[in-house]
């Protein structure tokens, strides 16, 4: 009896599995992307589907020698691999009927300060560039990196990279209520 009550078990068990798969492989579980020219290439003005990041945008400029492209999405320039994107059928007003709010990534919280105390130096290059690409995204016009004083790599790494950086428009130590020079404070 208990063999039996056990094989029931694992009997419904593989029974509700195989349903949860099935519905999971459905249409309605995978995000829609619009309709893509393969066909075509792209051009100045086209409207392109950016596939890492889930959104769309219009070329500004293309650069054969390089491969790369300028995209316009949203109010951020972007410039990618022209292999990463793919053209949209029927130009801006078709891509706008095709991706809908499911599709488009939410906007994430971005806190006001990034804290690179403990990362190795390989790291903070990393963490800089993506803490200041969603930031910018969530339209902050300041925030505080806190890189700490120690040895000074950190320190030196972070501010030798946002010297560079293009969406830095100027930085600044940490005033004393700011944490003085174990951060930087950077306008957006």
């Amino acid at each position: 009896m208990r063999k039996a009550k056990s094989r029931e078990a694992i009997d419904t068990a593989k029974k509700s599995l195989a349903e949860i798969q099935s519905k999971l492989n459905d249409e309605e579980w995978h995000p829609k992307t619009p309709e893509m020219e393969a066909t075509k290439p792209v051009s100045v003005g086209d409207t392109v589907y950016l596939r890492e990041n889930n959104l769309r945008g219009t070329v500004l400029s293309i650069s054969e020698k390089s491969n790369e492209i300028e995209i316009l999405a949203g109010h951020v320039k972007l410039k990618v691999g022209l292999n990463s994107v793919e053209k949209v059928a029927g130009g801006a007003k078709a891509a706008s009927r095709q991706i809908n709010k499911e599709t488009m990534p939410g906007l994430k919280a971005v806190p006001p300060q990034l804290d690179l105390r403990g990362k190795r130096a390989d790291e903070v290059e990393v963490a800089l560039d993506s803490y200041l690409n969603d930031a910018a995204l969530s339209n902050l016009n300041e925030v505080l990196i806190i890189h700490g004083i120690a040895t000074g790599t950190v320190l030196r790494i972070a501010r030798d990279f946002l010297a560079a950086h293009p969406l830095v428009k100027s930085f600044r130590s940490g005033n004393k209520g700011e944490g003085g020079e174990g951060t930087t404070v950077v306008r957006l």
